[in-house]
């Protein structure tokens, strides 16, 4: 009896550690390669990120996400073929465009370009033609999400079935 209990624990554990993985730190996304995807010779302006957290008692889990604001001197006609040949080289699929748009520095942003890699990966390219910034957003999604269609539109939005355009 006790060797069918220790084997019912250890099934137990295996199956446990196999529904999720890890919240990724601001380190680990950082360190992947496409959080840091940026036009040639664009000028880094800012970078924020923020860690993946799991979900809480009273509160849904957190996407991770690495964004950045760059300064680009070419078209964003050129700056989008870019990303769209650099993203598909890497495994990235294009899903069309946000169903509405963003702020940035306060002021509206129009809807981005997304991108997506497995089901847990969504990639966001946003023009800001007032700041002149191109703006992009690696994020990394949670456990939950991977199976919610259409995917995610950015941070925080993981399940809500905000369409793609």
């Amino acid at each position: 009896m006790r060797r069918r209990q220790l084997l019912l624990i250890a099934l137990a554990t295996v199956l446990l550690a196999s529904c999720g993985t890890q919240p990724k730190s601001v380190t680990q996304l950082e360190a992947i390669k496409d959080s840091h995807l940026y036009y040639p010779g664009a000028a880094l302006v800012r970078v924020d990120a923020v860690a993946q957290e799991q979900a809480q008692t009273n509160a849904a889990p957190v996407d991770g996400f690495v964004a950045a604001t760059l300064k680009a001197s070419a078209s964003q006609d050129t700056v989008l073929q870019w990303y769209r040949q650099q993203l598909s080289a890497r495994g990235w699929s294009g899903r069309g465009r946000e169903a509405h748009g963003d702020t940035n520095d306060g002021h509206p942003v129009p809807p981005g370009y997304l991108f997506t890699r497995g089901g847990q990966e969504v990639f966001a390219l946003r023009f800001d033609a007032i700041a002149g910034d191109v703006i992009t957003t690696y994020i990394a999604l949670t456990d939950h999400c991977d199976t919610v269609p259409p995917y995610p539109l950015g941070p925080g939005d993981c399940g809500n079935g905000k369409p793609v355009s």
